[in-house]
């Protein structure tokens, strides 16, 4: 099964992406840089993360680590709030549960918790940052009462390191070779590792995260398409446009 990869969704400078959903909510399995919290306000669905699939019910909530292949299935319409923010915006939580993962990804928060979202973020008529922040301490600060830490598999520290590499790399000629010899292993067990976590070899696994940055790029700037051509790495304005389609269609 393949994974979609997604990779800079937003800038440094727009650390946290907001969105209420009101749909029958289905999504593939995918993984990123980013954490991601899900606060289910109307009927149920499946969250699986790592492979363990939960519900997650009304007036519950699923936090999603950086790096976990995750995936969303429902048959009836949703109502959901989603917030996916950069690790930056909280780091003292992120130092607390460094190299941890929660046992279980779904959780319920306190009721004065829902109290504060509901007054601080959705009645609010400019989604404001520091608002944000607070929201996310205390909704974390629930997660970590309900929820066991657990040490991240191998698994999770792999993919880290592989998106993390070809995003510092991104205008670079990335070669196997070269981010095994970095990452610190042997060439032959990374390309199978890439191929078992991402479903695809590592020449695709870089032409995702180069297309999804030309997709932030083009939706939230104004470059050219040979600015953003080079600024994600692509070698040549055809071969920009050819594997932008292919992979986007």
């Amino acid at each position: 099964m393949q994974i979609r990869i997604q990779s800079q969704n937003f800038s440094t400078a727009r650390a946290v992406r907001f969105q209420m959903l009101d749909k029958v909510y289905t999504y593939p399995t995918h993984i990123h840089q980013f954490a991601e919290l899900v606060i289910c306000l109307g009927n149920s669905l499946n969250v699986t993360v790592n492979g363990n699939t939960e519900i997650l019910h009304e007036g519950q909530a699923a936090f999603i680590f950086p790096f976990q292949p995750h995936s969303y299935f429902s048959k009836e319409r949703n109502q959901l709030s989603l917030l996916v923010f950069s690790p930056s915006m909280i780091p003292d939580f992120f130092n607390k549960v460094a190299g941890k993962v929660g046992a279980s990804s779904v959780f319920t928060p306190k009721e004065s918790t829902l109290d504060t979202f509901r007054s601080r973020i959705l009645e609010k008529g400019d989604f404001d940052l520091f608002d944000a922040k607070g929201f996310l301490y205390l909704t974390l600060s629930d997660f970590l009462e309900n929820t066991e830490l657990c040490e991240a598999s191998a698994d999770n520290s792999i993919a880290l390191g592989v998106v993390d590499y070809v995003t510092k790399h991104i205008t670079d000629k990335i070669t196997l070779t070269d981010m095994a010899k970095e990452l610190g292993y042997n060439p032959n067990y990374l390309s199978e590792r890439i191929g078992g976590l991402f479903g695809i070899n590592l020449c695709s696994l870089i032409a995702n995260i180069r297309a999804d940055k030309a997709r932030y790029l083009l939706v939230e700037t104004q470059k050219t398409g040979l600015e953003i051509c080079y600024e994600c790495g692509f070698g040549s304005e055809r071969s920009f446009h050819r594997q932008f389609k292919e992979i986007t269609g």
